[in-house]
């Protein structure tokens, strides 16, 4: 395996099952994960859609998936990850923080569907630490109102609010306001893609002091580029170790850091 290294992050070409046995138990801090949710996400229509039209406040209109090449249909996201997967992440890091838990049998018993908008203070009652609802901002549309995160951490549940709904997407300076200039949003290079600022925020509240990250299938590199930007600009010590076995993805993931452009300093 030759992988991709760059400063204090390593990310390997490689299925997670081929680098688990060379990990060491209790090896990281925190693993941050965003296994397949088993619902065929990879090859959904809407990934291939490019007759969307975007209303600015001044009147323009904009088409930007005119030009986008579609993902290629793939089927990563057809089942749910084995018993083996969770076992081995648990055994290498000393805390977790799992995106989609909701679907994961293991993670909550009998799988269910996040919650819609009007009943997050009801899901917070009942899920009263360790769970983060990432409020997507999206709208009121056909998706999901949020994201659910379940850690193994304590500390007392909350709602971060952060939009992420095809170019709808939050400012870094104010998360919850979309970005007014589109040739500053994140571009998207992996269908289940989270913004690199959801990642910051959650580092910086998370595991403020730097530390070990392990990720089992790093998708667009997000993770990685947050990482990058928590060290560069806050001179803060995170580690991170991941791999992504589709190897288009791969490149294209190592391409995004390799070219990635210095960014202003900004308050966490």
């Amino acid at each position: 395996m030759n992988p991709f290294v760059s400063e204090n992050i390593t990310i390997y070409n490689t299925d997670n099952t081929k680098l688990f046995p060379l990990l060491k138990t209790k090896q990281f801090d925190l693993g941050i994960l965003d296994p397949p949710y088993g619902i065929g996400v990879g090859k959904m229509a809407y990934l291939k859609e490019k007759n969307t039209v975007v209303v600015q406040k001044n009147g323009n209109k904009l088409n930007p998936n005119r030009n986008k090449k579609g993902y290629k249909n793939k089927d990563w996201d057809n089942e749910i990850p084995t018993y083996h997967y969770w076992r081995e992440n648990f055994r290498i890091s000393k805390n977790y923080m799992v995106f989609g838990a909701n679907y994961f049998p293991e993670l909550v018993g009998k799988p269910f569907l996040p919650p819609k908008r009007h009943q997050f203070s009801t899901f917070l009652l009942e899920h009263p630490t360790g769970w983060i609802i990432w409020d997507k901002m999206n709208g009121g549309n056909d998706f999901n109102d949020c994201e659910l995160i379940k850690t193994s951490l304590n500390f007392k549940s909350y709602v971060l609010q952060y939009m992420w709904c095809g170019m709808m997407q939050g400012s870094r300076l104010d998360g919850t306001k979309q970005e007014g200039n589109k040739k500053l949003n994140e571009k998207r290079i992996h269908p289940t893609q989270k913004p690199t600022r959801l990642y910051e925020l959650l580092l910086a509240k998370h595991l403020q002091n730097g530390g070990g990250i392990f990720d089992a299938g790093i998708g667009s590199g997000s993770l990685a580029e947050a990482v990058q930007n928590l060290n560069n600009l806050f001179h803060a010590q995170y580690t991170l170790v991941a791999c992504e076995k589709e190897t288009d993805y791969f490149n294209l993931l190592v391409k995004r850091l390799q070219g990635k452009p210095k960014q202003l300093s900004i308050k966490i």
